[in-house]
């Protein structure tokens, strides 16, 4: 638990440092988005949805672990306009071994970037999750559709905390369909390279 701390904390400071002196300049158009955070992946098998933050799990009583990363890039367009994807892959164990992997493209509507104030964020994200088991049977891919809104909080020169509720609309591809609806809260921490 030490460890897994540990380099938590390792993560974020790397994150908040990464964009050096921040202050001479201030983002706009041509600015680099690099994130982390919390990851909205699918499992099928009834179709059940699950969001999970980026790291390590393991339960004792069960033997099961979970590990999940999730990490994304964006390019500004505009001072206020970013598009970019964001990569995940989640593997949860139990007496088999789950696979979701997760590419979702994304535009993103920010204020109070190049001002380094408090503002606000609106992110539409269209996404492609394959799932696959370790035991018997077939992989399965699953569409999502998903809008991720809230308030854009700079806890650095170059670094802000989005924090805010999401709405996922998720269609499964593969044979027997279905489809389910997500929400929450998600979460996720972005340096701005200038």
């Amino acid at each position: 638990m030490k460890r897994l701390r540990f380099w938590r904390t390792a993560v974020v400071c790397a994150l908040l440092c990464a964009a050096g002196d921040p202050a001479a300049r201030a983002a706009g158009a041509g600015t680099v988005e690099l994130r982390i955070q919390t990851a909205s992946n699918v499992a099928a098998g009834g179709l059940f949805g699950i969001a999970l933050p980026p790291g390590f799990v393991y339960n004792p009583d069960s033997k099961a672990w979970n590990l999940n990363l999730s990490a994304g890039a964006g390019y500004f367009v505009s001072p206020k306009v970013a598009v970019g994807g964001d990569l995940s892959i989640t593997l949860f164990h139990n007496s088999e071994t789950l696979t979701l992997f997760t590419v979702a493209p994304y535009v993103k509507f920010v204020t109070g970037l190049p001002e380094h104030q408090t503002g606000f964020f609106a992110e539409p994200s269209l996404g492609l999750t394959v799932e696959g088991t370790s035991g018997p049977g077939s992989a399965q891919t699953l569409l999502g559709l998903s809008a991720w809104l809230g308030g854009h909080f700079f806890v650095g020169d170059n670094a802000a905390l989005l924090l805010g509720p999401f709405v996922s609309y998720l269609k499964n591809l593969s044979s027997g369909g279905g489809h389910a609806w997500l929400l929450g809260v998600r979460f996720g921490l972005s340096t701005y390279l200038p």
